[in-house]
């Protein structure tokens, strides 16, 4: 796996994405990103782990607790499609052990490639929304 220093010249854009959802997607079981809002930004995005763990969530994918990153960008990934979230995505979502819930109506599937996870985290404040990253380095 490439896990760069720096986020240098990767994106200008970051989502804030709750533990363990992060950081499944940064190992690329989580291949998309479910929203309530759709969008029409395609490309490269910082992946910020934001500082809330769901801790049911996490043990069911099989990862600890203490292992997780909150509170910074941990990586980055590109978004390269956005559609309404179907039962068949989340059926896909369930297999990878990266969604445990009833399919629900009304959301968005962003779908989510080429992962790449950072060596080390960099301590940053998470916003709502897509929002824009000047200079993390």
């Amino acid at each position: 796996m490439n896990t760069p220093d720096s986020v240098a010249g990767f994106a200008e854009r970051a989502l804030s994405i709750r533990q363990p959802w992060a950081e499944l997607i940064l190992v690329g079981r989580k291949r998309y990103e479910l929203r309530g809002w759709k969008t029409s930004y395609r490309g490269p995005i910082l992946v910020h782990a934001a500082q809330r763990i769901e801790k049911l969530a996490t043990s069911k994918a099989g990862l600890a607790v203490d292992n997780l990153v909150t509170g910074a960008i941990i990586g980055k990934v590109d978004i390269v499609d956005c559609e309404p979230f179907t039962p068949e995505i989340a059926d896909e979502m369930r297999q990878a052990l990266a969604y445990f819930s009833e399919w629900v109506p009304d959301l968005y599937a962003w779908k989510l490639e080429r992962p790449v996870k950072l060596r080390e985290p960099i301590p940053y404040r998470g916003k709502l929304g897509l929002f824009r990253v000047p200079n993390v380095d």
